[in-house]
């Protein structure tokens, strides 16, 4: 997917605040648009199908037509996270494979925090500090993200928990919830059905949803009352974790900065940690 995701690197400062959207929704979902009409993409990220047309021809494109052949051409057999993987290792140059990768994530902590919005940041602390009870949800690789929040979270914050679905427990871990409470949701491509279909029921309920997603979340933008969109791009055929991860160590700092009852937390946590989980050596 060279070829696409070169032009957009290359043209990225001379676009438009309204196209360098569209082609931040181009790099994050190359492998879902590559065969949507123009109306139907244009709708998805929420612009004219006219600008779709201008991003095209602003990366020296002759149209919509053409990017999306160069973008077919590219993934063409290459659907499948296997084939993904083999399509991109006979691409990658080993010997400066170290180098990439951390320069990849580099780039991604930069492009997050550049993007980052400062009131949709206040906005999170605030609605962590004062919820009355925390869910947090992920799932597939995102639930690593959730575990992350779950953990450093629960050690200043009361009422945190994570929903876990063992056994398919859901409906049993979120029918308790109520007005008031706060979701954090990690969700990023490839989308599971699963979490939209919890958190729009959660809504329905009045709560509250703080989501951390993709750059380009056009597509699940309806599920989130709070959005912190963070980069992910990678040279692997996964998307990259590092700035989620950035974001949660941000966020748990904040809060407990804020917090009033965050040190009491902390001084319980340890107790137990102390008393049960370490034999003191």
């Amino acid at each position: 997917m060279s070829g696409i995701l070169k032009r957009i690197s290359d043209k990225y400062s001379t676009l438009t605040d309204a196209q360098m959207v569209i082609a931040n929704y181009i790099s994050d979902n190359v492998y879902v648009i590559a065969f949507d009409p123009l109306d139907k993409l244009a709708m998805k990220i929420g612009v004219s199908t006219t600008t779709v047309i201008r991003v095209a021809r602003a990366l020296d494109y002759g149209g919509f037509s053409d990017m999306q052949h160069d973008i077919q051409d590219n993934i063409k057999g290459k659907d499948s996270l296997p084939e993904r993987f083999s399509a991109l290792h006979g691409q990658i140059n080993q010997n400066r494979l170290l180098l990439d990768t951390f320069q990849a994530d580099i780039d991604n902590l930069n492009q997050t925090l550049a993007e980052l919005s400062e009131e949709q940041l206040r906005y999170a602390v605030n609605s962590i500090v004062h919820a009355k009870q925390i869910y947090i949800l992920g799932m597939r690789s995102s639930f690593s993200l959730a575990y992350m929040m779950f953990s450093r979270l629960g050690q200043v914050k009361k009422g945190v928990r994570l929903l876990h679905g063992m056994g398919m427990t859901f409906p049993e871990e979120i029918n308790g919830m109520k007005k008031g409470d706060l979701c954090i949701a990690f969700l990023f491509p490839r989308y599971s059905k699963i979490t939209p279909t919890l958190l729009s029921w959660m809504k329905k309920q009045g709560i509250t949803i703080l989501l951390i997603t993709a750059r380009n979340y056009a597509p699940v933008k309806a599920y989130g009352d709070i959005i912190l969109p963070c980069a992910t791009q990678s040279t692997s055929y996964k998307s990259s974790s590092v700035a989620p991860f950035s974001l949660i160590n941000y966020l748990v700092a904040a809060v407990s900065m804020e917090d009033e009852g965050a040190k009491d937390a902390l001084v319980t946590t340890e107790e137990m940690l102390r008393q049960g989980y370490y034999l003191g050596l």
